[in-house]
Parts: C-alpha cells; sequence; structure tokens
C-alpha cells in the first residue's frame, strides 16, 4: 500500500476517533489501535484533541486538502473535501456530517443540529477588501417541523489590519487578522479571520447559531 494511501486511511480515522479520547502519544501505534477499537466499538470515552494525532508529516503526505473544525466546547475533527465536483467546497466527516467553506469562509453545515442551510460569504468577501462599510448578510437556517428561517444581520470589518504569523498544524503562515462585527434583531456578534494575501483565510472563528455557537476553522 503506498504511503499516501495510508496517510489518507490514518486522517480518515482520526476524524472517527475526534470525539474520543484518553491521553495519547502520536508514536505509539498500539495506543491508537486501542482508541479506534473504542471508537469502533462505540465505547463512550471523553473527547480528544485531533492536533494531538494529525503532524505536519501526515498532512503533506496524504496530500488532499482536510478542514480542521472545532466546537467551542473543545470537541473537534479533521474533515476531508468531498470527492468529485461540486459548486462549493464541502467538508466530510465519517459520520456523515459536512461543511461547506469556501477559502476558508463558513458558508453551509448539515447534521450538526440547527443546521445552518446558508450564508451570504460573498458579503464576507466583500467586507474583507472594503473594511468599514456596512453590509447585510443573511443567515438560513433549519428548524423545527422543516422550517427555513433567515436572520439578517448589520456587518462590517474593522478598520485596520494586525499582521501576524500563526501556526496551524506546525507550519507557520504569514496572515492579517481582520474581525467582523454584526448586529442581528435578537443576536450579535464578532468573527475573526487570519487572511493570506491570496484571500485564504487560514484560520478563522465564525458564528454557526446560538445553539452551536462559534465554529474554529483552520485549513492545515
Amino acid at each position: 500500500m503506498e504511503v499516501k494511501t495510508v496517510c489518507q486511511i490514518f486522517i480518515s480515522l482520526v476524524i472517527l476517533i475526534g470525539c474520543s479520547s484518553t491521553d495519547i502519544e502520536r508514536s505509539d501505534p498500539a495506543v491508537l489501535f486501542d482508541l479506534m477499537k473504542s471508537s469502533i466499538s462505540q465505547k463512550k470515552v471523553s473527547p480528544i484533541d485531533v492536533r494531538k494525532l494529525v503532524t505536519r508529516e501526515i498532512v503533506e503526505e496524504a496530500g488532499d486538502p482536510i478542514l480542521f473544525v472545532e466546537l467551542k466546547d473543545g470537541r473537534n475533527a479533521t474533515l476531508s473535501l468531498f470527492p468529485g465536483e461540486n459548486v462549493l467546497p464541502v467538508w466530510l466527516g465519517v459520520d456523515g456530517s459536512t461543511v461547506t467553506a469556501k477559502n476558508g469562509v463558513l458558508i453551509s453545515t448539515r447534521g450538526m443540529g440547527d443546521d445552518l442551510m446558508h450564508s451570504e460569504y460573498e458579503k464576507t468577501f466583500w467586507g474583507l477588501s472594503n473594511p468599514g462599510k456596512q453590509y447585510i448578510k443573511k443567515y438560513t437556517y433549519l428548524v423545527e417541523d422543516n422550517q427555513l428561517v433567515s436572520e439578517y444581520f448589520d456587518c462590517s470589518f474593522d478598520l485596520g489590519e494586525n499582521f501576524s504569523v500563526i501556526n496551524v498544524f506546525d507550519r507557520d503562515f504569514y496572515v492579517s487578522m481582520q474581525v467582523e462585527t454584526c448586529t442581528g434583531k435578537n443576536t450579535d456578534f464578532r468573527n475573526s479571520y487570519w487572511t493570506e494575501a491570496d484571500g485564504t483565510v487560514r484560520r478563522s472563528r465564525q458564528f454557526h447559531s446560538n445553539k452551536i455557537g462559534q465554529l474554529l476553522l483552520e485549513i492545515p
């Protein structure tokens, strides 16, 4: 079996055990194997940080892009890009949940509860290029009885950028950090974006919903 294939399988297994846990060392195959068995048998264990499992070497050898997602309670996972042609990039977890994100900007989710069916992500890219200017952004959710409900927010990006170097899965990236402030009828929030010169949002903290809160997204 080629090394690339092995790494792809390992990353998939990391997604699978992303909500499982024990104290673990990267270099201990026996511990990893026990974790995998525990996850497959659906034993109840505590969450672990998949960043302790997926190294930069594994990311590079796998070759295929992945997306790191973390919830506000600390649960996290790496998702693989859904194969085939899609209108927008869809990132897939082994449990069937998906996150749609373009260049690191959140668009929608499925299988997370209180799912975000669509957000006007184009407005986010516009705002990143036009700090200080106001715009209205719509978020659409699936609620009880399969009803769609839309919420509207007045948003703008703060003036000024903070340039820095961030580390994502053991690799440094030179980015500018910008903050988006949004105000709605019942909810206010602030999103943070760490963006590279080519427009890729390498890291972000973005509002999902009142129930889920903010998501941390990273592109390793």
